[in-house]
């Protein structure tokens, strides 16, 4: 990709600048958003206003489940929807916080677990609050796959 740009010369100066510009460039990751046509929200919707500052850790939470399972968004008003078949997690955007609420087959106990609706006789209906990138932790990508699968 840089053997395709060509840089005038026009001094070191702009030459190193240049060339760290686009190293950084290079360096962004770039989460893949593949949204279900039954969308009826775009995901900007979401991070409107102070949500915007939330936008990051939402970024992060989304690149480390698609390090583990394939989904598409279904986004609608009050939440963006995760799905596979169904929709396996809801992530409910807020000003200082983001809540994943997601539905098990089994019951988890755990202090970071802020609610918990039992609806079925074996399906649990779990919410946590992720406030800062610490807490997208292994234990939390682990509950949302086994309401993905």
């Amino acid at each position: 990709m840089l053997s395709m740009l060509k840089i005038v010369p026009v001094g070191l100066f702009m030459e190193i600048y240049l060339k760290r510009l686009i190293s950084e460039a290079l360096k962004l990751k770039i989460v893949k958003i593949k949204v279900n046509s039954k969308s009826t929200y775009p995901l900007d919707y979401h991070f409107r206003g102070k949500r915007v500052a939330m936008r990051p850790l939402f970024d992060n939470l989304i690149e480390e489940l698609q390090k583990e399972i394939d989904f598409e968004y279904k986004i609608g008003k009050a939440y963006i929807g995760l799905i596979h078949t169904l929709v396996f997690a809801a992530i409910h955007i807020q000003t200082t916080k983001i809540m994943v609420e997601f539905v098990a087959r089994k019951e988890f106990g755990s202090p970071r677990i802020n609610k918990v609706k039992h609806f079925q006789r074996e399906r649990w209906a779990y919410f946590v609050d992720v406030k800062e990138s610490k807490d997208i932790d292994k234990e939390l990508i682990d509950w949302i796959k086994q309401s993905y699968e």
